[in-house]
C-alpha cells in the first residue's frame, strides 16, 4: 500500500531532485543513511476506535555536508516537506501536522559527514486500508507500472 502512495512522491522527486533516491523500510539502520537519499520509515500503525487507521511515518533526508550549504539544505528539505503534504488525494492519505528536525550524522566507514533532516507525522490512512480489507484479497505490491504505453522501471 505504501509503495503505491509514495510512487507519486518518487515521481515528483525525480523531476526536481534526480540525484536523490527514495526507499521504504520498517526499521531504520546505519546502512540506510547514504548519500542523497530519502528513507521513509514506517514506525507504527495505529487503530483508533476500531474505525480509523493512522500510520506514523518518518522521512529521513540525507545529503553530504558541504560548508556554507545549510541554507540550501533547509530549502530543499522544506520543498520535500511540501511534496509529502501534496501526496494527499481525496483525503485518503494526509497528516494535519508534520514536524521537521535537522542534524548531522557522521559515517565512520567512508569518513563522511551528512546533513540529515527528519520529517515525521501521523498520517490518516483509513480509506486505503478499508479498500484493501473490503476486497479481502491478499495485498500484492505493484510489480510493473505502465505510463503512456511504456513500462516505468
Amino acid at each position: 500500500m505504501f509503495d503505491l502512495i509514495l510512487l507519486k512522491l518518487e515521481e515528483s522527486m525525480k523531476k526536481d531532485y534526480p540525484d536523490f533516491s527514495l526507499f521504504i523500510t520498517d526499521e531504520i539502520e546505519d546502512k540506510d543513511f547514504v548519500r542523497n537519499t530519502i528513507v521513509c520509515e514506517i514506525s507504527e500503525i495505529i487503530l483508533i476506535d476500531n474505525k480509523h487507521y493512522h500510520v506514523i511515518l518518518n522521512f529521513y533526508i540525507t545529503k553530504p555536508k558541504i560548508q556554507d550549504d545549510l541554507g540550501n539544505f533547509i530549502v530543499q528539505s522544506l520543498d520535500i516537506l511540501r511534496k509529502i503534504q501534496n501526496l494527499d488525494e481525496n483525503m485518503s492519505f494526509f497528516s494535519r501536522k508534520l514536524s521537521v528536525e535537522f542534524g548531522e550524522l557522521r559515517n565512520n566507514d567512508v569518513k563522511d559527514t551528512f546533513r540529515v533532516c527528519r520529517i515525521s507525522g501521523q498520517f490518516e490512512i483509513t480509506n486505503p486500508v478499508k479498500n484493501i480489507l473490503d476486497r479481502k484479497n491478499e495485498y500484492k505490491p505493484m510489480l510493473r507500472l505502465f505510463t503512456n504505453k511504456k513500462e516505468v522501471k
